[in-house]
């Protein structure tokens, strides 16, 4: 039977809700183990233990999904991305959810690792946080409609770039499918994403600065008695840390 976690009395609510799902997802990733045993990756895997081992080893373009690194238009502003591939909330605030062609799909990533690949076509469940609440939509392939040049006609024109969820992608075409869900980032919807990024980089550049000066004064940012009611001596240690 499972125990019920009720907060005692005079709990903060939403504290008390807070501490429940992080225990929850704790319940979910103790409870959820690896579907398949994985020694890729494992420096004792192979006989040279001096040399990392990497196990990206499979052409992306095996799977008929070009790469598209080196032919990315950088020149003109409207098609810079300042976010990277793990930037899942840029995508999640400023992308939308729709199927994308697999046979027209290209990647920033030129290889992906067989193991994990094969791995996939036998469970697509394995690609799933189970910390996620059991939606797919907080966790789909990311992807942006970028120029690209390509490499035998030398055209330009837009493609679906993936930029996270290789894969995914990769065990899609070795099951026979033809498109995949995937949060796309578009070309109209590039202007929001990037003021998405940038407010968020401020946010966490914030958080870390305040994480910062409470490590080394043990003290709320911006709090008044920095600098009031400590004495002399206390401010002047303070401000010789910062000189240093």
């Amino acid at each position: 039977m499972e125990t019920s976690r009720r907060a005692p009395a005079g709990a903060d609510p939403q504290i008390a809700a807070r501490l429940g799902r992080r225990q929850e997802n704790r319940d979910r990733i103790e409870g959820t183990g690896s579907s398949w045993p994985r020694v890729f990756g494992n420096r004792a895997a192979i006989h040279d233990p001096d040399i990392e081992f990497d196990p990206h080893t499979q052409s992306m373009e095996d799977f008929g999904i070009r790469n598209v690194e080196k032919d990315v238009l950088y020149n003109k502003a409207e098609n810079k991305v300042p976010f990277g591939p793990h930037d899942a909330p840029v995508f999640r605030k400023a992308g939308t959810v729709r199927d994308v062609p697999l046979a027209t799909l290209t990647t920033m990533q030129s290889h992906v690792s067989p193991e994990r690949v094969s791995e996939l076509v036998r469970d697509p469940h394995s690609g799933s946080d189970p910390r996620f609440r059991g939606t797919p939509a907080q966790e789909l392939p990311l992807v942006v409609e970028q120029m690209t040049r390509h490499p035998e006609t030398g055209a330009w024109g837009v493609t679906d770039v993936l930029y996270n969820g290789n894969h995914r992608a990769a065990a899609g075409v070795a099951r026979g499918e033809t498109t995949m869900p995937a949060r796309v980032i578009t070309r109209s919807q590039r202007g929001s994403a990037t003021d998405v990024f940038r407010s968020d980089k401020k946010r966490f550049k914030g958080a870390r600065e305040q994480r910062i000066d409470l490590a080394t004064t043990r003290m709320a940012l911006r709090d008044a008695s920095i600098r009031e009611g400590m004495g002399p001596r206390v401010w002047g240690e303070l401000q010789r840390r910062d000189d240093l």
